[in-house]
């Protein structure tokens, strides 16, 4: 029987932890925070602490979140809670305002623990995904390259490659008003789209990215080593379901894991499409100014 969804994300914070040679401190610090910066993604949080009110026995709560700045503030997405052996106790999203699901509390009336048991089911294939990229997008790999201080907050995070100074790299960029253009649409599209998890998901992925100055090749690269991630993953989806016979069935895990990888493929075609022709508008005004 495989691993509950729950049991999978505290397995891959688990992991994240130790890459960064902190485990033993997470396990017993009164205030541990791990943030790790991982070029093309939102920076990865891990908090843990004592628990003030042990709900199942546990000794601590683990806090594992990714967040997006807007007009100076902090939005989770998403932000999960859970007991140290990965039970949830509520995840806090960003869709139309921050939406907060709780799944495991304590009745102040009657001092019972009660659980959201359908709260806790509808989220279960958003938490087998994340723990998935967590892997996939490379947060373990560069937690390993993290550095940390006494307290264990990070204090810097090395990149993956070394930069070349902007003096000496003659790519072209994206223009503030392309930019800006880009960043509106894709912002528009998470906030307002009604045609799943998938669409708002790489498009919250873009807007986050577009929010840093970077050169077109750049942001080519990484949008086409997200196309690659979620085209793979579709890829293996097909092929189980074909192999073990399953049909469309909008209940399915199965099915709403491949709706995902289908709505952020389609986003990531378009945002490449977009991303040329902008790029051919670059290249006009930097051949225009070079009198070429």
């Amino acid at each position: 029987m495989g691993k509950k969804s729950y049991e999978l994300m505290l397995q891959s914070v688990h992991q994240v932890v130790r890459a960064a040679r902190l485990f033993e401190e997470f396990e017993r610090a009164e205030d541990f925070t791990l943030h790790v910066e991982n070029e093309g993604y939102m920076p990865l949080v891990i908090k843990s602490w004592p628990s003030p009110d042990p709900l199942q026995g546990e000794q601590r709560r683990i806090l594992v979140a990714h967040y997006f700045v807007e007009r100076e503030r902090e939005f989770p997405d998403p932000e999960l809670e859970m007991t140290d052996c990965g039970f949830p106790v509520r995840l806090r999203q960003t869709a139309f305002g921050v939406m907060e699901t709780p799944v495991l509390w304590r009745d102040p009336a009657t001092q019972q623990v009660l659980v959201n048991v359908r709260g806790k089911r509808e989220m279960a294939e958003l938490l087998r995904i994340w723990a998935k990229n967590i892997k996939a997008q490379g947060f373990i790999e560069a937690a390993s390259r993290i550095v940390t201080d006494q307290r264990c907050v990070i204090v810097s995070s090395p990149t993956r490659e070394k930069r070349i100074p902007v003096e000496s790299n003659p790519e072209p960029r994206l223009s503030e008003e392309s930019q800006q253009h880009l960043l509106e649409k894709y912002r528009s599209i998470a906030a307002n789209t009604l045609n799943g998890e998938g669409v708002r998901q790489a498009a919250r992925a873009i807007g986050n990215y577009l929010q840093q100055p970077r050169s077109i090749a750049q942001t080519r690269l990484w949008a086409m080593r997200e196309l690659k991630f979620y085209t793979k993953e579709l890829q293996k989806h097909e092929h189980s379901m074909k192999v073990n016979h399953i049909r469309s069935s909008a209940g399915s895990p199965m099915w709403r894991e491949h709706g995902v990888c289908v709505g952020a493929k389609g986003i990531f075609e378009i945002f490449l499409r977009d991303l040329s022709s902008h790029e051919q508008k670059a290249n006009v005004q930097i051949h225009a100014s070079t009198g070429e």
